[in-house]
Protein backbone atom coordinates (compact mmCIF):
# COMPACT_ATOMS: atom_id res chain seq x y z
CA UNK A 1 0.00 0.00 0.00
CA UNK A 2 1.31 3.44 -0.86
CA UNK A 3 1.81 6.11 1.75
CA UNK A 4 -1.05 8.57 1.31
CA UNK A 5 -1.18 12.30 2.15
CA UNK A 6 -3.30 12.87 5.25
CA UNK A 7 -5.02 15.92 3.81
CA UNK A 8 -6.71 13.80 1.14
CA UNK A 9 -7.56 10.74 3.21
CA UNK A 10 -9.09 12.11 6.40
CA UNK A 11 -6.83 10.40 8.95
CA UNK A 12 -6.94 11.52 12.56
CA UNK A 13 -4.09 10.02 14.61
CA UNK A 14 -4.79 9.71 18.33
CA UNK A 15 -2.25 8.39 20.79
CA UNK A 16 -4.88 6.35 22.65
CA UNK A 17 -8.29 4.99 21.63
CA UNK A 18 -9.82 6.70 24.68
CA UNK A 19 -9.15 10.02 22.90
CA UNK A 20 -11.92 9.39 20.36
CA UNK A 21 -14.54 12.11 20.61
CA UNK A 22 -17.10 10.60 18.23
CA UNK A 23 -19.20 7.46 17.94
CA UNK A 24 -17.24 4.33 17.11
CA UNK A 25 -20.01 2.67 15.06
CA UNK A 26 -18.92 4.68 11.99
CA UNK A 27 -15.22 4.73 12.79
CA UNK A 28 -12.36 2.68 11.40
CA UNK A 29 -9.57 2.43 13.95
CA UNK A 30 -6.22 1.50 12.44
CA UNK A 31 -2.57 1.14 13.29
CA UNK A 32 -0.61 3.52 11.06
CA UNK A 33 2.94 4.49 10.26
CA UNK A 34 3.37 8.25 10.03
CA UNK A 35 5.92 9.83 7.69
CA UNK A 36 7.06 13.13 6.27
CA UNK A 37 6.58 16.07 8.60
CA UNK A 38 5.18 14.67 11.86
CA UNK A 39 4.09 16.99 14.68
CA UNK A 40 3.37 15.56 18.13
CA UNK A 41 0.69 17.33 20.16
CA UNK A 42 -0.54 16.55 23.67
CA UNK A 43 -3.08 13.89 22.63
CA UNK A 44 -2.72 13.52 18.86
CA UNK A 45 -0.22 13.40 16.02
CA UNK A 46 -0.43 15.38 12.82
CA UNK A 47 1.56 14.06 9.87
CA UNK A 48 2.12 14.73 6.23
CA UNK A 49 1.68 11.06 5.25
CA UNK A 50 0.33 7.84 6.76
CA UNK A 51 0.43 4.15 5.87
CA UNK A 52 -2.27 1.89 7.30
CA UNK A 53 -0.65 -1.33 8.55
CA UNK A 54 -3.57 -2.93 10.43
CA UNK A 55 -7.25 -2.48 11.26
CA UNK A 56 -8.20 -2.64 14.95
CA UNK A 57 -10.71 -5.49 15.42
CA UNK A 58 -11.80 -4.31 18.89
CA UNK A 59 -12.80 -0.75 17.92
CA UNK A 60 -14.01 -1.16 14.31
CA UNK A 61 -17.40 -2.60 13.29
CA UNK A 62 -16.88 -5.95 11.46
CA UNK A 63 -18.19 -4.86 8.04
CA UNK A 64 -16.13 -1.66 8.11
CA UNK A 65 -13.06 -3.62 9.24
CA UNK A 66 -13.41 -6.00 6.30
CA UNK A 67 -13.81 -3.14 3.80
CA UNK A 68 -10.91 -1.15 5.24
CA UNK A 69 -8.60 -4.17 5.35
CA UNK A 70 -9.36 -4.92 1.72
CA UNK A 71 -8.96 -1.28 0.64
CA UNK A 72 -5.65 -0.74 2.47
CA UNK A 73 -4.45 -4.32 1.82
CA UNK A 74 -3.61 -4.90 5.47
CA UNK A 75 -4.61 -7.39 8.20
CA UNK A 76 -7.30 -7.02 10.82
CA UNK A 77 -5.42 -7.08 14.12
Amino acid sequence: TDIVPLWTSGFYCCKDTSDFGWTENKLVVAKVILAGIVVEHERVYRAQYARVVGIDREHTPPKLADLAAEYFQCPII
